[in-house]
């Protein structure tokens, strides 16, 4: 199923669009973040490796 961006509202379009545009390895870590978030949103490593560095700097 392809989404239709056109359909979501206007401020999400742009999160799509930077979703879209992270590589593959950089999708499963925003994924592996956001499962491991509390219910404050807080996430705590005990590292940060170079790809968790990509992820911050986008």
């Amino acid at each position: 199923m392809k989404l239709d961006p056109t359909l979501l509202p206007r401020k999400d379009r742009k999160y799509y669009e930077d979703i879209k545009r992270l590589s593959t390895s950089e999708k499963k870590m925003l994924w592996y973040l956001i499962q491991e978030m509390d219910k404050n949103h807080v996430v705590v490593l005990p590292n940060l490796n170079s790809l968790m560095k990509s992820l911050l700097d986008k």
